[in-house]
């Protein structure tokens, strides 16, 4: 695997499930889960229900994640995060929640989750900050909420936006 993709898998212990990318496996053992390929060049593994084990190389000693576990591999060594995100899985779900967060965060997330580009000037927004939530609305329902928000003007070419405060 390279990239992204969520699969839900029926267990059968005589046929495993396993996704291979270039930093681990993962063995599926009856579940549905998130393997990510991260921007820092490491495996990220989310479990939304069941089990699936994570290893950093074939053979290696593995680790066991269960609902709402997330581990990482950098293809060396594995380990469980504490800390996951109420957006990881917004790409797939389009429900978004965010308390207090940086509009500079919110823009990567929605940028990452629409797979479109969202320029603006660094300086008008780092101050920025948002508490909203939004459930399974378009891209341009979002931008356009938050741009009214911020009384930023906005425009749209093909699947880019440009911001302006």
């Amino acid at each position: 695997l390279k990239g992204e993709a969520f699969f839900q898998v029926s267990a059968d212990p005589d046929h495993p499930f396993r996704i291979t990318t270039r930093k681990g496996e993962v063995t599926v053992l009856g579940t549905s889960f998130n393997v990510k390929e991260t921007k820092a060049n490491k495996l990220e593994v989310f479990v939304e229900s069941g089990t699936v084990k994570l290893e950093a190389q074939k053979g290696t000693p593995g680790l066991i994640l269960k609902k709402g576990m997330m581990g990482e591999s950098d293809g060396k060594a594995i380990r469980q995060l504490n800390e996951t995100s109420p957006n990881y899985l917004s790409w797939k779900t389009r429900d978004f929640k965010f308390t207090d967060t940086s509009l500079i965060n919110i823009l990567n997330e929605l940028e990452e989750a629409y797979h479109v580009s969202i320029e603006y000037d660094q300086k008008d927004l780092e101050n920025l900050r948002l508490t909203s939530s939004y459930e399974n609305q378009s891209i341009d329902t979002i931008i356009q909420t938050i741009s009214t928000a911020f009384k930023m003007e906005y425009r749209k070419k093909g699947a880019k936006f440009y911001l302006k405060k």
